[in-house]
């Protein structure tokens, strides 16, 4: 601390009540994609097998005509179509 002691002391107390305690991590992927339907699938299989397990897939489909939307929409993800 290297300001006038007032606002010193007012950062610690601030400190003081901060809650440090851990917090669960949560793992998201975010995909976007367009036309690209056999490469996303590829991506989502590696996506998948991770050693630690993603809490959420979001694809974003940028209007594909290649039939991605619809096997997005077969998928576990949510889609940002």
């Amino acid at each position: 601390m290297h300001g006038n002691r007032q606002q010193d002391l007012g950062v610690m107390l601030q400190m003081q009540n901060k809650d440090y305690t851990m917090k669960p991590i949560s793992i998201c992927a975010v995909v976007a994609t367009f036309n690209r339907k056999a490469v996303l699938n590829e991506c989502l299989k590696a996506l998948l097998s991770q050693s630690r397990p993603l809490d959420e897939i979001i694809l974003i489909d940028s209007a594909s005509t290649d039939g991605t939307e619809e096997f997005i929409k077969q998928s576990s993800a949510r889609c940002l179509c």
